[in-house]
């Protein structure tokens, strides 16, 4: 596993960048072995995170509640996903998008008398149609969703290099 990030002060710009690895238990900081001690302290910074969910928490119940919830999403994975409580293929939304655009008149007619604040139901009401097309018509969506899923990340990616030379 190998996680980097690149550090931006407001005034100051680019600080900075790191690159995390743990590679069969060994953990490395930009390619150098962390000592027991250095990795310990990672950990319990890490795990901090667990306290900050009950931060703002107006009762021992919400406390508690919060605390679980994040909890498990750590556990399941799910963690940094939003209002996901499992995760799906990262091209979904694209996916999505290129179904509602090609719904016809009755289609349209059942996904707009879906209320517009209840994004799950139209999700997936969408995801559904998807699963219905033939395996062809899905493997062809599929494919365009890729290459737009590819092209927005590519371009969120020049977005991010950009700004960490850049200061404002």
């Amino acid at each position: 596993m190998q996680v980097n990030r690149v550090f931006n002060h407001r005034t100051y710009g680019r600080i900075g960048a790191v690159e995390l690895t743990v590679d069969k238990g060994k953990w490395l900081l930009d390619g150098k072995e962390l000592p027991e001690r250095s990795v310990e302290y990672l950990m319990n910074f890490a795990l901090q995170s667990l306290q900050d969910a009950y931060a703002g928490a107006d009762s021992l119940a919400d406390a508690q509640a919060a605390f679980e919830k994040k909890r498990d999403a750590i556990i399941a994975g799910t963690i940094g996903l939003r209002g996901a409580s499992t995760s799906e293929e990262p091209h979904m939304p694209f996916v999505r998008a290129i179904i509602r655009k090609a719904l016809g008149d009755a289609n349209k007619a059942k996904y707009e008398a879906i209320p517009s604040d209840d994004q799950t139901a139209r999700k997936e009401f969408l995801n559904s149609l998807f699963e219905g097309l033939d395996e062809e018509k899905r493997a062809k969506v599929e494919e365009i969703a890729m290459q737009q899923y590819a092209a927005d990340l590519a371009a969120k990616q020049a977005a991010k290099a950009a700004a960490a030379t850049i200061t404002l």
